[in-house]
């Protein structure tokens, strides 16, 4: 499954990205949102989403108290 990350305040999908190949670690979440001060208290994360990539994940899915709903 791949990588989601979205606004808590909104529902809004933020980021995503389908599992790389070859993947054997963790998902480094901290370095996707250094610099940004809403992470962690308003950006959800999941290692479990869609293999879809942001453009896809934004126009199909949006997230309602931390569930995957499709628009």
């Amino acid at each position: 499954m791949g990588f989601l990350a979205w606004d808590k305040r909104t529902g809004e999908v933020i980021y995503s990205l389908p599992t790389p190949h070859g993947y054997v670690g963790r998902f480094n979440w901290e370095y996707v949102f250094q610099g940004n001060p809403d992470y962690p208290e308003h950006i959800g994360t999941m290692d479990n989403g869609p293999e879809l990539t942001t453009e896809e994940a934004q126009r199909h899915f949006r997230i309602i108290d931390g569930e995957l709903i499709p628009k």
